[in-house]
């Protein structure tokens, strides 16, 4: 990556120190992973995204800023109302709100309901539910739509058995699945690409 590259929203380097402000605050993605996603939408000219795990807002802006470009539009979901508020604040003074969607729910219960297809899904919850979810996600992409996963290789370097247990069974689950072409990119601690084969 290059260290000198201009963030594509100022307002990020505001948000990014907001997560050491709330305890239920994970880390965001990282900058590499920010960069990867916003070309990656610009190239692929992605118009839908779908974002389950919104936290504080930073991988939304990010992908937001990409986005706007193609005249598309996010939807994101975040389980947790302190997060969401705040999310919801950074993105209207990023100047993003008319594209992104926000609703505060379990994202287990609202992937179930819905009904467009996206481009992308970008993977960023609680690692336990990412295999719970892979499905539905699958279901939700439109023809070489792709999900990206975040924190991937952490099942390598992670402390905490459950969280090496699920991270390993969902990479598991998406490198043998039948509808998916899948690779592993080590930026940060890890992204995994699956797309959606052509059937």
């Amino acid at each position: 990556m290059d260290r000198n590259r201009v963030l594509p929203n100022k307002y990020l380097g505001e948000v990014s120190k907001q997560y050491n402000l709330f305890d239920n605050a994970l880390p965001h993605i990282e900058k590499e992973i920010g960069f990867f996603l916003y070309d990656y939408i610009i190239t692929k000219n992605i118009r839908r995204i779908l974002e389950v795990g919104t936290c504080l807002g930073y991988s939304t802006i990010f992908m937001a800023s990409a986005i706007i470009k193609n005249q598309g539009k996010i939807f994101t979901i975040e389980k947790n109302g302190d997060l969401f508020w705040q999310a919801r604040k950074n993105i209207l003074k990023a100047g993003l709100v008319d594209h992104v969607d926000m609703i505060c729910a379990d994202a287990c219960d609202v992937l179930p309901n819905l009904t467009q297809n996206y481009d992308l899904v970008f993977q960023d919850s609680q690692k336990s539910l990412y295999v719970e979810m892979l499905d539905q996600s699958i279901n939700l992409l439109s023809t070489n739509g792709v999900i990206i996963a975040d924190d991937t290789l952490l099942y390598l370097t992670n402390p905490y058995q459950n969280i090496k247990r699920s991270l390993y069974r969902y990479n598991s689950k998406v490198f043998s699945h039948s509808e998916l072409e899948s690779t592993i990119v080590p930026l940060g601690d890890g992204i995994t690409i699956s797309v959606k084969k052509e059937i």
